[in-house]
């Protein structure tokens, strides 16, 4: 297995009945992305209780899976953005946003 270049999570749940075609679409469709450049991508549910992984390994894609029985998964919270909020030149961040529309 090659190991992955980075990690992308993400960080709205998604609909775990998705397989490796509709995971891939919605990487495809939000980020601009393909499974298969190098990186790893974690999806989780809504109750954080379970985690999806597409991985490329050189010859094909991965999806694996864990579910827990107890507890749940730490997770990043998304960021909310408003009406107002813009890209700053060039970097790529968002500026104007406090999460309020």
């Amino acid at each position: 297995m090659i190991p992955p270049e980075q990690i992308w999570l993400a960080v709205e749940p998604i609909d775990m009945r998705l397989g490796i075609d509709g995971l891939s679409a919605r990487l495809q469709n939000s980020l601009g992305r393909a499974p298969c450049d190098g990186s790893a991508y974690a999806f989780i549910n809504r109750a954080r209780t379970r985690l999806k992984v597409l991985l490329w390994d050189g010859t094909g894609v991965w999806l694996s899976q864990r579910r827990l029985h107890r507890g749940s998964f730490s997770w990043p919270a998304a960021i909310r953005r408003c009406s107002r909020c813009r890209p700053s030149s060039g970097s790529g961040s968002w500026r104007g946003c406090n999460g309020s529309a």
